[in-house]
């Protein structure tokens, strides 16, 4: 198992795996019966010669993102890109064209197409292949049920955008906007302000 405490641990969506992350510097996949199926390790070095710092590690609880059909991982890197994983721990590509840190990646729900988002920085829409399609000026960004949307926060404002980045609407609040999110059904949409 690991070597160090453990700091985040998830189903993957088709429940029949369980995804956890430790401060030994791996994520680790497990089946039902606790046995461990693959590993997937940060190697990449700084000049400074150090490992993957422990704080991205302890971030991952709300990084470790997982495939609908729970046959692919990403997980973060610390040279501002992003890896995609197979379930085994085998490396398919890494996401690379962010200025920072990516913080949050996500699948949409076709599992078709991946969201990523690094500080202070625009988020980015790849493919499953990891082919780089469009860069949204815009946080927090989530896609439709449907996955034929996505709708990302900047500033006061929440834009629905479709899959060749027209602007369809925007969503203005007068305060700056923490968060915005389609209902399950695609017919709503939540958003999360710190104005009164």
């Amino acid at each position: 198992g690991h070597q160090s405490d453990i700091n985040s641990a998830r189903f993957s969506p088709n429940g029949k795996q369980i995804v956890t992350a430790s401060n030994d510097q791996t994520i680790r996949v497990w089946n039902l019966s606790q046995k461990h199926i693959a590993q997937l390790k940060f190697p990449e070095k700084h000049a400074s010669k150090q490992v993957e710092p422990l704080e991205k590690i302890r971030s991952l609880d709300g990084f470790l993102s997982i495939s609908p059909n729970g046959q692919r991982i990403i997980t973060p890197t610390n040279n501002n890109t992003a890896r995609l994983w197979d379930i085994s721990g085998k490396l398919l590509v890494e996401l690379k064209g962010h200025r920072n840190n990516v913080e949050s990646a996500n699948f949409s729900p076709d599992g078709k197409l991946i969201l990523t988002k690094a500080y202070s920085d625009v988020t980015h829409l790849w493919d499953i292949k990891g082919r780089l399609l469009l860069r949204i000026n815009g946080h927090n960004a989530n896609f439709s049920p449907n996955s034929k949307l996505i709708i990302a926060t900047h500033g006061k404002t929440a834009g629905i955008w479709d899959l060749n980045g027209n602007l369809l609407k925007e969503l203005k609040h007068q305060d700056y906007l923490e968060n915005a999110n389609f209902s399950p059904d695609g017919k709503r949409i939540v958003t999360i302000s710190i104005d009164k």
